[in-house]
């Protein structure tokens, strides 16, 4: 006969949650196989009890949802397009319960389990239209482009899009170093690629690019 396992409850999966970030780093993911702090468990399990109210759980939620409304983890597949009014509901939270209006480092959003004010503040300065990311394979190179939708690059800065404290808003002020592209390039070089920008051919936004040569697939 089978046993039958253990009950769960939230506090327990959140204790084994904070357990795998402190030997880890990272909040436990639907594959990250085995509960080191209970032998026996696996995150997928854990997953599914929280989805379809398993071992005394009452479901419909998951592992993401989760440790997005108790740890602030990010949880990508429930990411929702942002609206206005959506933003100023929260702002209006956040001054009824803190006083003030939020800033960007105010943290997380209160009333966004998951969500920060950072993130929110790129949202609204970067976030017209789509980003797509492709993968272009040839018989020695592997390319990925991240292009987008929005203005482009001023073409002054192109030449110097990699060179070290460079913004194509010079005297843009917030977070940032310019160091990013820099950066992005070093990797590359270091694996034997190269990096690149440049405006799309129909100025419809920006093309980013990493080239690098493709796996070996001999023996």
């Amino acid at each position: 006969m089978a046993r039958s396992r253990p009950t769960l409850t939230v506090a327990l999966i959140l204790a084994w949650a904070d357990d795998h970030h402190a030997r880890t780093g990272e909040w436990p993911r639907i594959r990250s196989g085995p509960v080191r702090a209970s032998p026996g468990e696996r995150w997928q399990q854990i997953d599914a009890a929280l989805r379809h109210g398993h071992r005394g759980l009452a479901g419909g939620s998951s592992l993401p949802q989760l440790l997005a409304a108790e740890r602030g983890c990010r949880n990508h597949r429930g990411v929702q397009a942002l609206t206005v009014c959506q933003i100023l509901a929260w702002a209006d939270d956040h001054r009824a319960h803190h006083g003030d209006w939020p800033r960007i480092q105010s943290g997380p959003v209160r009333a966004r389990p998951g969500e920060t004010w950072r993130r929110l503040d790129n949202a609204l300065r970067h976030g017209a239209g789509t980003i797509t990311l492709t993968a272009i394979t040839t018989n020695d190179h592997v390319e990925l482009h991240v292009t987008d939708e929005g203005d482009g690059l001023p073409t002054t800065f192109l030449p110097h899009a990699f060179e070290r404290f460079s913004r194509a808003q010079a005297g843009r002020t917030g977070d940032g170093t310019g160091l990013g592209l820099a950066i992005v390039e070093l990797i590359a070089s270091a694996h034997g690629g190269q990096a690149g920008v440049t405006n799309r051919c129909d100025r419809s936004g920006a093309d980013a690019w990493l080239r690098l040569p493709a796996p070996s697939t001999s023996p």
